[in-house]
């Protein structure tokens, strides 16, 4: 049976304003239509609406936090709030750091009187598992659904006034990131026939298929866990899923795969030297990379020209987004950190790439121009916050 927090009815809950970010728990839609976290609790999101010349303007943005890919693992993440929605305040002040993209103040962040959406993570599979009959793990009884999570929360936002926006951006961080290549087609397509302005914001969210310094594919071995275990089929860009044969349709979970297929623009905010992939992926496995990956201050010589090799690697598996005549947008820096949409302004001295900072490039491509941004090489910026 279902976990249901009857609490209130998503339907009735009101958009409030000042500095308050409301929780909107789905529970008509758990119960009506499955959509649902791992352990069963209906999903939710929270929102601060807009106002002035925002109040018509939306972002939805999808946390992070990994993936589960196997049915232990998701039993574990079960119990935890990237599994399940029964410890989510009913409201909080910040979303994120709170002085980034999600920042009400107007110096920080261009879209501070926007309608603000944040999507909590409690599905595993990046909004896109849709797995019909629950998977029963001792004495759990776990739920892949976040292709229903994901359309309920459109469904809810669009009868709140998402429908009728002059503007409107998917964004999202690591997972969310992800989750925003895959997503962003769909989420355009909420809004076809009308002359909503929509966009993409990727944050961290570009994992490449690459092969570990310890000969392991291990974000393609984790994708393909993840798309079959969790039914991630109609959860996909469709246009990509149905053009791959068989063996190869777990690719279109891979963004460099998907991105030809790509009709809305993305912006790619990401380091070329992400420290989540760099620990998780390139490095994976191999005990002899073990400090390098973690502080890229610790490298040997030797070791570091692998590091600046699998950087020259990524800037080409970022090739569809950086290639002149794309309609995306990119932000690629050479701090070894990841996920930079919640923090862009802190410290005394602001991140810049050729002039940018993080908010003025997001807001310059916004609004028009074309921005394809891409860092010297590590450690050459002396404004990024850490030098590990």
């Amino acid at each position: 049976m279902l976990l249901l927090l009857l609490l209130s009815v998503n339907s009735l809950v009101p958009l409030i304003s000042g500095d308050t970010f409301q929780r909107v728990l789905l529970t008509t839609a758990a119960a009506q239509e499955g959509a649902v976290c791992i352990d069963g609790s209906a999903p939710a999101y929270y929102i601060h609406e807009g106002y002035g010349t925002g109040k018509d303007k939306w972002i939805f943005f999808q946390e992070g936090g990994g993936w589960c890919p196997t049915v232990s693992n998701c039993a574990s993440r079960a119990l935890t709030a990237l599994g399940s929605s029964i410890t989510y305040p009913p409201n909080t002040t910040t979303m994120e750091p709170g002085n980034g993209l999600f920042s009400l103040n107007q110096s920080v962040s261009p879209f501070y009187n926007w309608n603000l959406v944040y999507a909590k993570y409690c599905d595993g599979q990046s909004f896109s598992g849709n797995l019909d009959d629950p998977v029963k793990y001792g004495n759990q009884t776990l739920y892949f659904r976040g292709w229903r999570v994901f359309n309920a929360m459109m469904d809810d936002l669009t009868a709140k006034g998402m429908g009728e926006a002059t503007d409107a951006i998917i964004a999202g961080c690591s997972a969310g990131g992800l989750a925003t290549y895959i997503h962003c087609d769909h989420f355009a397509e909420r809004f076809a026939g009308k002359s909503t302005k929509v966009r993409c914001i990727a944050d961290a969210g570009y994992f490449p298929d690459f092969k570990s310094t310890s000969g392991t594919y291990n974000v393609r071995n984790l994708y393909n866990l993840t798309v079959t275990m969790a039914n991630v089929t109609v959860g996909m860009n469709q246009a990509c899923y149905e053009d791959k044969p068989a063996a190869e349709k777990y690719q279109c979970f891979f963004p460099e795969y998907l991105l030809p297929y790509l009709k809305t623009p993305i912006f790619a905010l990401q380091s070329g030297y992400d420290s989540w992939q760099s620990i998780a992926d390139w490095f994976s496995g191999d005990p002899s990379f073990q400090s390098c990956a973690l502080d890229f201050t610790t490298c040997t010589a030797a070791q570091m020209k692998i590091v600046q090799g699998y950087h020259q690697a990524y800037l080409e598996k970022l090739s569809p987004i950086l290639n002149t005549s794309s309609p995306h947008g990119a932000f690629v820096d050479s701090c070894h950190v990841h996920c930079q949409s919640g923090f862009w302004d802190m410290g005394t001295t602001p991140l810049k790439v050729s002039g940018y900072t993080r908010a003025s490039a997001i807001n310059a491509w916004y609004e028009g121009s074309k921005v394809k941004l891409v860092d010297v090489l590590y450690p050459g910026n002396p404004t990024c916050s850490s030098k590990k």
